[in-house]
């Protein structure tokens, strides 16, 4: 500790009374005494203890050497050794997949080691069999985790060929350091047909024609013929034959299959085989769709023809798992389907100048969740209370109202975007009046009047006592809202959503079930199969008493178990990743003595990603490399010897500058927490009193 290193800052006149202090205590107690070693022991004591009341500080530096890093990626997909001499090839990466970090620390680097197929991590056991490519992700992983940081170098082994996220070489940032690539994988060309992709719908229904698209590839085999077969569970739906005229062609089959049975069904697409054919891996597809039974049924009752109506129908048929039906007053009692709808949207009914239909009537007595959209001729006094949620004596005039959102609103998210939206759509008009909200009723959106805010309900819903669903729109002229929207942002997605969560919602039911699971629909196999539970008690509290167990079927009757674990006050299951096909589950526990169950069933997709017919893509590596001011090191062939790995690690020590990095870190502590300056300023006093004592003195 050298004395510059304390740092003392108060003004003169504390430096000169410290000194006064120290000095007239010592002479005080020892002036005219004579006594010099014990004068000079007080004068020190004092020294110190007023010294410290200066609050002095003590500068301390360290030092950190951060050594020169490289950082080695390693493409762990299995596309680096699909196709001819696989396994040789596959035997060849491995050996350098671990050869790679102690030849690098044999030139005295820091190594790093990270693996990637869908995403970047850290190496804990080398495996090469990833399902997808997303080296974009990869390249931003690596400047997101070593930025600031002393890397030299990033050492890359891929192939160049990337089937997930953005273009590698032009959508994609990189740390700014010299970037060096090893090539992996099949530079050559194969003879091959593939099936690229088959899309189809996730959701059809009963009785309907779901639309297919395939896209195929042929590489060689010009002149040849091959045939595509389409199977819709064990039954063959349609087959074609095409002609190769290209070497290199692309071919797309569009059809159209009928669903006529419900359920999970499953679409395989298969193409025969030609004779020369290298990877016939490729040749098959397959896709799920979920056939339901039926659609949301929506009926729009309106008083009289109004645009409103045509934009509520037009949002609504967004959604295509909803059927939106329109009729008019004096059709309601022709119409067969009034009274089995999900929800009914009434406009302008109850009306003022005319009789509310019985049919009306009854359906405000029923269950059936109901939105009300009315503007000036809107009877809210005839809408029994505790159903809407609201009270209103309508005038006979009318007035132009806005809305602004309530951002306190918690039954469903609001569109992002829709405050700024309300800003500057056009008002709408409703008869005067004052809404008399009650406590069940909850607005989304408040009425403006002018620049004069309200908390009267412009949207709002309500849940009676018995459950009953209701909504208002307290206003007419939203087909307005619906253009201006379009106009301004190009399109109307922010009122469609509006309309379409507020149904959503109307027609959502409360789950009282104590026993409750939220499982996966779909996902594929490169996904983990999670599970989350919730069990309540009789007051419905979370609780975690009781044990879950899930049983697990693939569809060769094959059963797996297992036990949820508990996470806060829910349970949750992860069962790893699961082969491709179909699975169903049940689970159970036990609540009050009684066994509750529940059942459900998951497909998990084949991905082929990596099954491409697609040469590996040096040349794009090479472009990559010179770009980072790195280097291209060479090709992993079918043979890894110790010499290729000490050459590749020898080039990049080469062509980088290797440099530590000295860190100082400086930090001010506070010299009276050092417990030695204690233990002295005790020291001298006990000498002190010691020598004092021994002297007769007191």
């Amino acid at each position: 500790m050298d004395i510059n290193d304390i740092l003392v800052d108060v003004p003169a006149w504390k430096w000169a009374l410290s000194v006064l202090y120290t000095l007239g205590l010592t002479l005080l107690r020892y002036y005219g005494s004579k006594k010099w070693a014990l004068s000079a022991i007080r004068l020190s004591v004092l020294a110190a203890l007023c010294f410290l009341l200066l609050e002095p500080l003590l500068k301390s530096t360290t030092s950190e050497i951060e050594p020169s890093t490289i950082v080695l990626v390693y493409d762990a997909s299995s596309s680096q050794w699909i196709g001819n001499d696989s396994i040789p090839r596959k035997e060849a990466l491995n050996s350098w997949a671990h050869e790679g970090e102690k030849l690098f620390r044999n030139l005295d680097y820091n190594v790093e080691v990270l693996d990637f197929s869908k995403q970047l991590t850290p190496r804990e056991k080398w495996k090469c069999n990833g399902s997808r490519t997303d080296l974009s992700s990869a390249l931003e992983g690596i400047k997101n985790k070593y930025t600031h940081r002393n890397v030299r170098g990033v050492v890359i082994t891929t192939d160049g060929l990337s089937n997930s996220g953005r273009d590698p070489e032009f959508g994609t940032s990189t740390l700014d350091v010299p970037h060096f690539f090893i090539g992996t994988g099949d530079t050559t060309t194969i003879k091959d047909i593939e099936i690229n992709q088959l899309l189809c719908n996730q959701v059809t229904y009963l009785n309907n024609e779901f639309p297919l698209e395939i896209k195929m590839r042929s590489n060689g085999f010009a002149g040849e013929e091959f045939k595509l077969n389409l199977k819709l569970g064990d039954d063959i739906v349609d087959s074609k034959s095409f002609k190769i005229t290209e070497t290199n062609g692309f071919y797309t089959h569009r059809t159209s299959i009928k669903a006529s049975s419900i359920g999970m069904k499953i679409i395989r697409a298969s193409i025969s085989p030609l004779s020369g054919e290298e990877r016939k891996e490729n040749n098959y597809a397959s896709a799920y769709i979920e056939v339901l039974d039926s659609k949301r049924k929506i009926t729009i009752v309106a008083n009289a023809p109004h645009p409103d109506v045509q934009a509520l129908k037009l949002s609504l048929s967004k959604n295509l798992h909803q059927d939106v039906d329109v009729i008019f007053r004096n059709e309601i009692a022709n119409h067969t389907t009034f009274g089995k709808s999900d929800v009914l949207i009434l406009h302008n009914i109850p009306n003022t100048s005319k009789p509310t239909p019985k049919e009306i009537t009854k359906a405000l007595n029923t269950d059936v969740p109901i939105l009300f959209v009315g503007g000036p001729n809107m009877d809210w006094a005839h809408i029994p209370l505790e159903r809407i949620g609201l009270s209103m004596e309508p005038g006979k005039a009318t007035q132009e109202i806005k809305g602004t959102v309530n951002f306190g609103f918690g039954l469903f998210k609001e569109p992002n975007g829709l405050d700024a939206d309300l800003a500057y759509l056009p008002p709408l008009i409703r008869a005067m009046g004052e809404p008399k909200p009650s406590s069940s009723l909850n607005s989304l959106i408040y009425q403006r009047l002018d620049n004069l805010k309200t908390d009267w309900p412009l949207i709002a819903f309500n849940k009676d006592a018995i459950g009953r669903r209701s909504g208002v729109i307290m206003g007419e002229g939203i087909w307005r809202w619906r253009m201006e929207s379009s106009i301004k942002n190009g399109d109307s997605e922010i009122f469609d959503e509006l309309i379409n969560r507020s149904l959503q919602y109307l027609d959502s039911r409360d789950d009282v079930r104590r026993f409750r699971i939220i499982a996966p629909k779909r996902l594929e196999e490169d996904n983990r199969v999670m599970f989350s539970a919730q069990v309540y008690d009789a007051s419905l509290n979370p609780t975690t008493d009781s044990d879950i167990n899930l049983t697990l079927t693939k569809s060769n009757g094959e059963e797996l178990d297992f036990d949820f674990s508990v996470d806060g006050t829910s349970f949750k299951l992860d069962c790893g990743r699961l082969s491709p096909g179909e699975y169903s589950w049940r689970a159970n526990t036990v609540l009050d003595n009684k066994v509750e169950k529940l059942r459900g069933a998951f497909v998990v997709s084949e991905v082929k990603a990596e099954l491409i017919s697609e040469a590996a893509n040096h040349d794009l590596l090479k472009r990559m490399a010179l770009k980072t001011g790195g280097q291209f090191l060479g090709e992993m062939g079918i043979e890894y010897n110790e010499d290729l790995g000490v050459g590749f690690a020898e080039r990049v020590d080469k062509k980088i500058q290797k440099r530590d990095i000295i860190h100082e870190f400086t930090e001010r502590l506070e010299l009276i927490n050092f417990s030695f300056i204690f233990w002295l300023v005790l020291g001298g006093l006990t000498l002190e009193w010691v020598i004092r004592r021994r002297q007769g003195g007191y």
